[in-house]
């Protein structure tokens, strides 16, 4: 017998299925083959049930045999020559790819590599159940199969959502050790897999997943990454006791855990209670602070301008930009003019405009005239006038269509770079409205 036939013989029921082995079976070339293999070889290498358990190196079972991988290629070639509809083929493909892989997962690799996933339109079906091949041998050997996606960055590109969805909550404490090699777009995905209340953990597994969580990437990913996972799994303490507990605790991965559950625990407070609890912070922890409330509180957070406050009060800049602020002002209810006025203590510094412009926009869309007739009331000049006649210039504009409006806040702006701006957006609205006499600058 064909050392091909020999193995795929004997592994025909997992590879691919007892009708699909005799069909296809025949037709398995010698090419690439090393010669005839004993039986006590074919079982020390694929049958024996100590044989997984006494492999000290990763690479072993990657290598087990030029012959084994061969047979296991020649079964992939001898696929592509049957003619097959498409859910057989993949069913057989995704049936010889899981027995592949327990044997030699970087040669199954290589051969699902070999598809055309990089053509004009890939069958996702196809896909997803070729990566699902890989699934048993990612979630037994998670430290070894991440290895073995490692070397190999289209593999990584391609399986690292099948390795994170059958790995992560079978090995949580590495995954979260590599984290910052998965590709981004998995990453929350991994840690939403390991703390999600689907995945039971004792606290105190949890608590050290959460400590090693803090230990891993800039401070920035971590204060973000924490707000995640305690938005999805909220804290039930209340906020005195939690702060009590990470003020007792040294610089390091276990307070800023802490102090992440404490802020989540002081999103649902009332404006007063949560300025009480606010000036028990140090003043040397309030910019950490401010930056963790403001990842979690939202427009369902009756405290929100406050702490939107307590981070510019802290001069904490870069979250203006990171977070997306503005948004978490979308459907907040308060009274729009006070909101407006609220925007009017705003520094003058560019990260705070787009929240600015969002606080105004409202109030100005509502009564472009008295909006307008509000901001001129301001002193020439200002910053809050100048950058909210732009932003009624772009309400004037996009809201209203109203080109003549729009002028006349153009009219009124005298701040060079606030107006060159008022002037673009007035071009760009032009030209994406095909309005039919276009007016470049005035």
């Amino acid at each position: 017998m064909k050392p091909a036939l020999k193995i795929i013989t004997h592994l025909g029921a997992i590879a691919l299925g007892v009708a699909l082995a005799a069909n296809a079976l025949p037709h398995f070339s010698r090419q690439g083959q090393t010669g005839p293999e004993t039986g006590d070889r074919r079982q020390t290498a694929v049958d024996s049930p100590d044989s997984r358990k006494t492999s000290t190196k990763p690479a072993s079972r990657t290598t087990i045999g030029q012959s084994k991988s061969a047979a296991f290629r020649a079964a992939w070639a001898a696929l592509a020559e049957k003619p097959f509809n498409t859910v057989d083929r993949v069913a057989a493909q995704s049936q010889l790819l899981t027995a592949w892989a327990k044997v030699d997962l970087d040669g199954a690799l290589q051969a699902f590599l070999g598809e055309a996933w990089d053509g004009p339109s890939p069958d996702p079906f196809h896909r997803e159940a070729l990566a699902s091949a890989f699934a048993t041998e990612f979630h037994e050997h998670p430290e070894s199969s991440w290895a073995a996606l490692s070397r190999n960055p289209m593999a990584s590109a391609l399986l690292a959502g099948t390795w994170v969805r059958n790995a992560a909550t079978k090995d949580p404490e590495f995954t979260l050790s590599i984290l910052n090699e998965i590709p981004v777009n998995f990453r929350f995905d991994a840690m939403n897999r390991i703390f999600d209340r689907e995945n039971p953990l004792t606290p105190e597994i949890r608590a050290k997943l959460l400590t090693k969580l803090a230990g891993i990437g800039s401070p920035d990913q971590i204060e973000r990454r924490l707000a995640e996972i305690f938005l999805r799994t909220p804290s039930t303490d209340a906020p005195a006791k939690l702060a009590g507990e990470w003020n007792d605790l040294p610089p390091g991965p276990q307070r800023t855990v802490r102090m992440a559950e404490w802020a989540n625990s002081m999103r649902g407070l009332e404006v007063t209670k949560f300025s009480e609890e606010w000036e028990k912070i140090p003043a040397a922890d309030q910019a950490q602070a401010a930056r963790l409330l403001l990842a979690q509180v939202d427009n369902r957070s009756p405290a929100l301008l406050f702490a939107i406050d307590r981070a510019i009060q802290a001069e904490q800049w870069d979250i203006f930009a990171k977070e997306d602020i503005a948004n978490k002002l979308r459907g907040f209810q308060t009274d729009r003019n006070a909101l407006a006025e609220w925007a009017l203590t705003f520094p003058e510094r560019q990260e705070t405009r787009a929240v600015f412009n969002l606080a105004i926009s409202e109030k100005l869309l509502n009564d472009p005239a008295a909006g307008q007739a509000w901001l001129e009331k301001l002193p020439a000049g200002s910053w809050h006038r100048e950058w909210g006649l732009v932003e009624l210039t772009l309400g004037r504009m996009w809201a209203r269509g109203d080109i003549q409006g729009a002028n006349r806040a153009i009219e009124r702006i005298t701040d060079t770079r606030a107006r060159e701006e008022a002037l673009k957006c007035r071009y760009d609205w032009q030209l994406l409205t095909s309005q039919p006499n276009i007016v470049r600058e005035k």
